[in-house]
This record gives C-alpha cells, structure tokens and sequence, in this order.
C-alpha cells in the first residue's frame, strides 16, 4: 500500500501505529462516504426552460471517525489512550496526512477539522475524529503483482491478503506461495477463471459469460497471506503455461 500516515483497516479498526493507536469502528456512527457534495453555478438563458449549468465544483470530503478503545481500561488507562489521540491530532492540526481505507484500496490527503469529542464511559472511551480531506477525491493505491514462477518483495507492515487467479485450461491446479500449498481438485474450463480471495476466504470460479460458482468445495482450503520480505509464487501441476497464473496484492505500509 502507498505510504499512509493512518488507515482504516479491512476488519474495522482505525489504525495510527507511530501514535499505537488501535481502536474499532463504529460504523453505524462514523462518516466515511467517499462521494463529494457539489455545487452548480448556472444561468438563465431566455427562451430556454431551466438553468444552464455552467460548472460543478466538488467539495472536499468530511470523514468523522467514530471509535472505541478497548473495553476494562483502567482510569490510568484511559488517560493514557485519550493523550495517544490527542498527541496524534495536534500533529495534523497543521500537517496534511494520508489516510488509507484499505478494503477500497485508496488513500486520501487529510487535515484535523472541527474538534475532537471524547466520552467518558466507565471502561472504555469512545472518540469522533473530524477529518477533511485536501481534494473531492482518494487516490488509487497502486498494487503489486506476481506472475508465474516468480518472486517480489513486499514491504507491508503487516501480512495482508492477496487475489490469486488461475486462466483455465487448468487440470486441478496446484500452486504455491512461500509455504503454503494451494489445491484445486477439479478442473478449471477454457475461457474460466478461478479467483482464491485469501483475504475474504473465498474461492470462485467465473465461467466464460462471466457467471460465478462458489468453489470451496474443490479447494484444500489455504488462504495464505503476503508477508513482508521476498514472497515467491510457483506453479507446480495441473497447469501448462506458467503464465495463466498470477497473485495481486496491496502492501500496507506506515
């Protein structure tokens, strides 16, 4: 993943790690849309029906990060917690920094606006961070790639899950990343593809007129997930060209 100074992590927890901060989401309560509000100027032109627009302009986007520490923080506990996002925020007050979601794979430049809320429960803490972003829109976080008998560094602060595709034709693919050995006991047709999602857990097969089928069934059930340091893809059976095999992945990097 691109550097981010912050993120929003695929299972829900707002991450700053040089701050330690890791608290869960709330997302009934958090704003984290990623659609800007917009704004037409128009004009009336006689004989016409209607405003001409002239130009939209799109407004930057509010991000309110609702969380929640952990639960039983001692009174000492707590304020330690509450002075790690305090410490955090008076840094962006004047710093624009990245905020990354990582289940959209996209960052955003953003700024501390508004004020910060903290409420006191009797165990726990529970903040609303205000954050603007810079611009009406994320950045794509560019992802990295193996194909065939390959290897590629991967510089991730922590594992992360990775797509693997197999092209059909394939003969009960068998593959592997680093240790892990992944095992398909069926064949995959010419035109299909099989997608092994180690993220989600899930396997799928995508025939050619795009139709998806749920494949766990066929498959040895290794999910496994792209570490910091060299990671190397092999074809081992079940498939003719090396080529027909690739693994996608998004390094998460602070």
């Amino acid at each position: 993943m691109e550097n981010v100074d912050c993120y929003i992590s695929e299972n829900g927890y707002f991450i700053a790690s040089d701050y330690n901060i890791r608290n869960l989401i709330d997302p009934s309560e958090s704003e984290l849309s990623t659609m800007p509000s917009t704004s037409d100027s128009s004009v009336k032109i006689a004989g016409r029906d209607g405003d001409v627009v002239l130009s939209t302009t799109y407004e930057p986007i509010p991000f309110n990060i609702v969380c929640f520490t952990e639960d039983n923080l001692t009174p000492e506990q707590k304020i330690i917690e509450e002075d790690k996002v305090k410490n955090f925020l008076n840094y962006i007050k004047n710093h624009t920094i990245k905020l990354g979601i990582e289940s959209r794979n996209v960052y955003y430049n953003v700024k501390y606006s508004g004020s910060l809320t903290v409420v006191r429960y009797p165990k726990t803490l529970r903040f609303s961070i205000p954050l603007k972003s810079s611009s009406s829109y994320g950045k794509k976080i560019p992802s990295k790639v193996i194909t065939g008998n390959n290897s590629e560094t991967s510089n991730t602060i922590k594992e992360v899950g990775a797509e693997f595709t197999i092209l059909g034709p394939a003969s009960s693919p068998i593959i592997s990343l680093n240790d892990y050995v992944m095992e398909f006991d069926t064949d995959v047709a010419s035109g299909a593809k099989l997608i092994i999602d180690s993220s989600k857990s899930t396997v799928t097969n995508i025939d050619e007129y795009g139709r998806k089928t749920n494949q766990m069934l066929h498959y040895n059930h290794q999910f496994p997930k792209i570490q910091n340091g060299t990671n190397t893809l092999s074809v081992l059976s079940g498939i003719d060209n090396e080529n027909q095999v690739k693994v996608e992945w998004n390094d998460l990097i602070l």
